[in-house]
């Protein structure tokens, strides 16, 4: 009986076929690489992890994975305000659905945050410090929240 493996390594458009890794040749995957065009002089390659193709060689403003994002860098000695850090992380911690900040009181010198107050379990405690952390222009984060 045949097998599906009989015509694994025939040629393909001249060449020998390339490894396909994918499960059924028929996947849909037309951006070349495993069963497509080759990977030299420029040609498109497969993102084997998903994420978009892009080319090798290109303009200098793309990496080997496509292009580079320049997000976070400001200008140049650019630093958010204490009070705009202050009124970001007092709003996050207010739409934050797992976390109570009625007795968290926020204050921000140099852009280091202080918690201080009270909240019901350790889990609020560390998802508030983890809130304060994903704002822009934070440098460090003093919990000093107590269990209650």
């Amino acid at each position: 009986m045949p097998s599906r493996m009989d015509d694994y390594d025939t040629p393909h458009y001249g060449e020998p076929r390339r490894h396909d890794y994918r499960r059924g040749r028929d996947a849909g995957y037309r951006g070349g690489g495993y069963l497509g065009g080759g990977w030299a002089g420029g040609e498109r390659y497969p993102d084997p992890y998903g994420g978009q193709s892009g080319t090798m060689w290109g303009p200098p403003d793309r990496d080997f994975f496509g292009p580079v994002s320049y997000r976070g860098r400001g200008p140049k000695n650019y630093r958010r305000s204490d009070e705009r850090i202050r009124e970001d992380v007092c709003e996050r911690l207010t739409f934050d659905d797992q976390v109570d900040a009625s007795e968290i009181e926020v204050n921000v010198k140099e852009g280091t945050v202080m918690l201080t107050g009270a909240v019901g379990d350790r889990l609020t405690k560390r998802r508030a410090e983890a809130v304060a952390e994903s704002v822009s222009g934070v440098k460090d984060v003093q919990n000093n929240l107590r269990l209650t």
